[in-house]
């Protein structure tokens, strides 16, 4: 009997111990959760992910913008396509001067391939005359495809006005504003010049074949005589003032030519970036993506793009605590936010100079405060959004 009951007391001294275990065990664990939340980090930064701001290379209209705000775009896509010529620019009295010039070098011509027969007949089918003869040949035909090019050029932005007119007189007949009648001799002035258009496609095509035998007969002429005499003066002289030409022809046509903007890395697109003063005069919805259809000036932004990843943060030191900090030191990168990320990284770079720091980090709204900015590294497996605050201590 006394030995069951000894057994039965004891029974009862060990019952209420697990408890205590378990009491124990747990107040542990909660002064380490107390503690690891209680540490204080000695500094407060942000990630930051950088910006491209692709701008207007030019002066010009938007004819697209193929993106959309929050779009993830890659490197070298298409975003924007711009048109360098405006409505107001003088391209046609260019092109105007252009051929006013065309018809100068080709009155010249005929007087110098006259010299150069005169000069034939006295030295009796001379070799020099005969190249010069060749080369004045090969100069008309470097003339007649630039005069159909600038022509062609005329006429095709001529056909894109026309174009316009027939799709508006189209409209209008819809809705009884103008007769039948309007449209229809739009549509005859429009056809009428798309054939001239064609038959002067064909007469570069022809005269581009011409150029190429002249070339052949010049070269095939060479091979006869080794001796090649001194090119003339006054032939030179044209020579350079087409080649003046030429050049400015190739200009024009490239203004033709539509410019594409491309991302220049892998993002994602986000509101144009302003200066302070500029967002605050900004209406609603102002400025957030440039659209189609508006007039741009060289170096104005279409549109932004940013990192879809920060790669580091940018850490406000205080004046006090810089002796703590050094470039290459361990620290470790805590965010708070849900979910809770702790990493380990270094210290990148260290800038020579204090700033102001973000308005978001002064402790009181209205005192400024200061710091040195650090750069650190963010870690691979450390996933942060550009703008979160992140806090680091040193190790």
């Amino acid at each position: 009997m006394k030995r069951m009951a000894s057994r039965k007391y004891g029974g009862r001294i060990r019952a209420p111990a697990l408890p205590v275990l378990v009491f124990a065990v747990a107040l542990v664990v909660v002064m380490g959760l107390f503690y690891h939340r209680a540490r204080r980090y000695e500094s407060v930064g942000i990630a930051r992910g950088r910006v491209y701001q692709i701008a207007a290379t030019c002066p010009g209209r938007l004819e697209a913008v193929q993106v959309r705000l929050f779009e993830t775009v890659k490197r070298g896509q298409p975003v924007a396509i711009l048109n360098a010529v405006l409505e107001n620019e003088p391209l046609r009295s260019q092109l105007s001067t252009l051929t006013a010039q065309i018809e100068y070098l080709r009155s010249q011509l005929p007087a110098l391939r006259e010299e150069f027969m005169a000069e034939q007949t006295e030295r009796q089918i001379n070799y020099n005359t005969d190249h010069r003869r060749l080369d004045v040949d090969m100069e008309l035909a470097r003339l007649r495809i630039l005069e159909i090019r600038t022509d062609l050029a005329e006429d095709r932005k001529l056909q894109e006005e026309l174009n316009m007119d027939l799709q508006a007189y189209q409209e209008l007949v819809k809705h009884g504003d103008v007769g039948f009648n309007v449209k229809e001799r739009a549509r005859i002035q429009y056809e009428a010049l798309t054939k001239k258009i064609q038959e002067n496609e064909r007469l570069l095509e022809q005269a581009e074949t011409d150029l190429e035998m002249c070339l052949r007969r010049r070269d095939g002429f060479a091979l006869y005589q080794p001796y090649h005499p001194d090119p003339n003066h006054a032939m030179e002289v044209v020579r350079r003032e087409i080649r003046i030409q030429e050049k400015l022809m190739e200009e024009i046509e490239a203004r033709f030519e539509p410019i594409v903007l491309r991302s220049p890395i892998d993002g994602v697109i986000i509101s144009i970036p302003g200066n302070s003063n500029e967002i605050a005069l900004r209406r609603p919805g102002e400025n957030i993506l440039r659209m189609a259809g508006e007039v741009v000036n060289a170096g104005d932004p279409v549109l932004a793009v940013a990192e879809t990843k920060p790669q580091e943060v940018v850490v406000y030191v205080e004046e006090k605590q810089m002796a703590r900090f050094c470039k290459g030191m361990a620290v470790e990168l805590v965010k708070h936010n849900s979910p809770l990320q702790i990493a380990r990284s270094q210290i990148v770079e260290i800038s020579p100079t204090m700033e102001m720091m973000p308005e978001r980090l002064w402790l009181d709204a209205t005192v400024p405060q200061w710091g040195r900015p650090v750069l650190v590294a963010i870690p691979p497996d450390m996933h942060l959004v550009a703008g979160e605050s992140v806090r680091i201590r040193t190790l």
